[in-house]
């Protein structure tokens, strides 16, 4: 109904929801992956299981699908320490079997995290499934919003209102979904 101005130059560089799937199905898949619960990973997926040959039935699955479930599951992991963080930080990690952590208080929170979900950084070494193991890396806490512009204009769907375009750029693999959220709190 009314016009206001808008402006943003930066967001916590969360991973948005469509990262982790209806109902976070591709995190909880990761999770079982990394867990080596193989059999919730079959249920969860819906596969056939001949025997109880539970990595056979997985690795009928696309290998570069049961890797997106692992970094759905490090991404969710990576949300769940940059919430609780009191202090900004350039880089955080995701969590893999080689993280190192040069900051008390992010490795103190990776760790809270990890005993949470029941896993420790040496599970996200996968022997059953070549190419699996995820030695980890690290993210940006904050991403630049470049080129910012909008322009409102009636809503034609909505009398009396206004709709407003937005043009942008973001860094490659940040969500602009989290841009849009953050300008309509």
């Amino acid at each position: 109904e009314k016009k206001k101005e808008l402006k943003i130059n930066k967001v916590k560089n969360y991973f948005d929801e469509q990262r982790f799937g209806v109902e976070k199905k591709n995190s909880m898949i990761g999770k079982a992956l990394v867990k080596k619960n193989f059999k919730k990973v079959c249920e969860l997926c819906g596969l056939n299981i001949k025997g109880k040959d539970y990595v056979g039935s997985i690795n009928n699955i696309d290998k570069k699908m049961l890797k997106f479930y692992v970094h759905s599951f490090q991404s969710e992991l990576w949300n769940k320490i940059v919430k609780k963080l009191k202090h900004s930080y350039s880089k955080i990690p995701l969590l893999g079997f080689l993280t190192e952590f040069e900051n008390k208080e992010i490795k103190d929170l990776s760790k809270k995290v990890l005993k949470e979900e029941r896993i420790s950084l040496k599970d996200f070494i996968i022997k059953q499934f070549l190419g699996l193991s995820m030695e980890g890396g690290m993210r940006d806490m904050f991403v630049k919003v470049d080129d910012f512009k909008y322009k409102y204009s009636k809503d034609n769907l909505n009398k009396g209102k206004f709709k407003v375009g937005l043009e942008f750029k973001l860094k490659s693999g940040s969500y602009a979904t989290l841009i849009v959220k953050e300008l309509s709190l």
